[in-house]
């Protein structure tokens, strides 16, 4: 018997939500075996079924640090290198401030991960335009490097 056995996609998804204790939440995503034919089919679609479901709900902000030079006061000043840089003598001030935005780690994350989709080849059409919707919706966020120290900041 050399026949090889083909798992279907739709089994390998309740599997994973099973694995990862999310049986609640499969049916945000609508996966039809018709719309999988592999595994970065089944994946892209979760993310961008779960990102829509997301966009709807909102995306998460946080607080992101900026430090700058400005005219006007804005958050807290840093003096050691506003006199270091000789910032006053040109009516600046060396400032660090908290803003509220969407720029964050795991925003970055998803990011990087639908443009790494979009530039796989064996991603179903329909999908990857999908994608490249997604991602343009997400312009006010960075790409990032993607690596093991990036997932271990997630919180």
């Amino acid at each position: 018997m050399n026949a090889t056995l083909k798992i279907p996609i739709l089994n390998i998804y309740y599997l994973l939500c099973y694995a990862w204790n999310k049986l609640e939440e499969r049916d945000i995503v609508d996966v039809k075996d018709e719309d999988c034919k592999n595994l970065v089919d089944l994946f892209a679609k979760v993310l961008v079924e779960g990102l829509n479901h997301l966009f709807k709900r909102g995306l998460d902000r946080g607080y992101v640090t900026y430090t700058e030079d400005s005219r006007c006061l804005r958050g807290k000043i840093c003096f050691a290198p506003s006199v270091k840089r000789n910032l006053l003598v040109k009516a600046q001030i060396h400032c660090e401030y908290d803003e509220l935005n969407h720029n964050v780690l795991h925003n970055q994350i998803l990011k990087t991960t639908i443009r790494s989709l979009i530039h796989a080849h064996d991603i179903d059409r329909s999908i990857k335009n999908d994608l490249i919707g997604l991602y343009r919706r997400l312009h006010k966020i960075e790409s990032i490097q993607l690596n093991h120290s990036v997932f271990s900041r997630v919180q």
